[in-house]
């Protein structure tokens, strides 16, 4: 059976071998069907004769071939965070980061300071972007929208200006959470020299899962991505398999692996001297503890919200599929 999958996640969790397409393009009988099906999740049940084209480059117990993932254009990140003033979390750092590491993912490095590392990979698809912050102090990764002055949104520049910057830094994002929109994850150095930050937007729009290989905090939107790290093999957490079955939908810190945790909406992660501390910067039962507005005004900020939401988004791509369904209709 060759399997052509759009993830290499299930496989490795599992504990089994995975070949990638690249690795048969010596074999003239597979290229073909490589080509055809790298986009689709089905099984294609080849012959006796095909498995022996293909032995020479599986190992023996291994049947399964997977899409190679670069054929994905889906943007992707990894995010390092170490001890700068340890000589052995630097040692560790060089090793697992050092450019002479082999690599067969077109990663590349986005931001680099003190203590911490950014890498990205895939295409930035509409409003998608490394947005840099002035003197190498981090990156914010995706979709921002800044305010245009009119009592609308824009898309932000590919620069902060200098004096954002140094305000996203000095409230360890809380500027980026009060005066700006989007979906994005934030990795920055605060106003402090030896304090680094991670921060994911309120919308939780992009997936921001942490873990620890050694001593090194990683940062990532795919846990995929770790396993080439030498991550190793994850195990389920069946207590988080439980809860979800019992509760149906649990919103945590908690994902379902052993020793893989993620930041939620608008929550911050702070590194500091080797120890973490996390905290939200954006509470909702905060907003729902706030006074009522009347039923006039709210229907005017919706409007306005709504029109506003639309066009600064819309702007971002050439063509939009609208497909209006779910709770804002529903309330209205």
């Amino acid at each position: 059976v060759v399997a052509y999958e759009r993830s290499t996640f299930g496989m490795r969790l599992l504990g089994l071998p995975v070949v990638r397409e690249r690795d048969l393009q010596s074999v003239p009988q597979v290229q073909g069907d490589a080509r055809d099906h790298g986009q689709g999740d089905s099984l294609v049940r080849r012959t006796e004769d095909d498995i022996r084209v293909l032995q020479p480059v599986l190992h023996d117990e291994v049947r399964v071939v997977l899409a190679d993932p670069q054929d994905l254009s889906v943007f992707r990140y990894l995010a390092f965070v170490w001890n700068a003033a340890d000589p052995k979390d630097r040692a560790a750092a060089h090793a697992l980061l050092a450019p002479e590491r082999p690599s067969v993912e077109p990663w590349r490095t986005v931001c680099q300071g003190q203590g911490f590392q950014v890498r990205c990979a895939g295409s930035f698809d509409g409003g998608d972007a490394v947005r840099q912050l002035t003197d190498g102090r981090g990156v914010v990764l995706g979709s921002v929208f800044a305010p245009d002055g009119e009592g609308g949104s824009r898309a932000a520049a590919e620069t902060f200006e200098a004096p954002e910057s140094r305000a996203i830094c000095a409230t360890a994002g809380q500027r980026l959470i009060e005066h700006y929109r989007g979906r994005y994850v934030a990795v920055f150095r605060t106003s402090r020299a030896d304090e680094v930050c991670v921060l994911r937007d309120p919308s939780a729009g992009i997936s921001c899962y942490a873990l620890r290989l050694g001593a090194i905090d990683v940062y990532c939107s795919r846990i995929e991505d770790v396993l080439a790290l030498g991550g190793g093999a994850f195990r389920p957490d069946w207590s988080y398999v439980v809860a979800c079955l019992c509760l149906v939908r649990e919103h945590c810190r908690r994902t379902g692996l052993e020793g893989v945790s993620q930041l939620v909406g608008g929550e911050r992660a702070r590194h500091r001297n080797g120890q973490v501390s996390r905290e939200c910067g954006w509470d909702p039962l905060a907003l729902a503890a706030a006074d009522p507005i009347d039923e006039v005004h709210s229907a005017q900020r919706l409007a306005h919200c709504t029109r506003d939401v639309v066009r600064a988004w819309g702007a971002c791509y050439r063509s939009v599929l609208l497909s209006l369904s779910g709770g804002l209709d529903s309330s209205i």
